[in-house]
C-alpha cells in the first residue's frame, strides 16, 4: 500500500470520528531486566491506549516507576497474552 492511499484512509477516518486532544503522560522507564520483556525498547516511544478508567493503565504506570520486576511480569503475564492468536488487520 502506498503512502497516498494510507493518507486517504487516515483522512476518511478523521471525517468519521470526532477529534479530541489530551495530554500524554510521559514516564521515564528504566527496565528492571533489560534481557527480558520490556514495556518499551530503549530509544523508542510506546503509547498505551485503553478505555477510560481501565486499571491496566495504572498498572503500567506502577510497573514503569517501581523498578521491582513488575514491568516484566506485566508484559509476560498480562499484556502479551492479550495479543496471542490475533492476526494483523488490513488498513482497509
Amino acid at each position: 500500500m502506498d503512502q497516498e492511499t494510507l493518507l486517504q484512509l487516515a483522512a476518511d477516518e478523521l471525517a468519521r470520528r470526532s477529534l479530541r486532544y489530551r495530554e500524554i503522560e510521559i514516564l521515564d522507564y528504566v527496565p528492571t531486566q533489560p534481557d527480558r520483556a520490556l514495556l518499551c525498547q530503549e530509544g523508542s516511544v510506546r503509547v498505551f491506549v485503553a478505555a477510560q478508567g481501565d486499571p491496566l493503565l495504572q498498572r503500567v504506570r506502577d510497573a514503569a516507576s517501581r523498578r521491582n520486576g513488575e514491568d516484566v511480569d506485566l508484559i509476560e503475564q498480562v499484556i502479551r497474552p492479550r495479543f496471542e492468536g490475533r492476526t494483523r488487520l488490513s488498513p482497509y
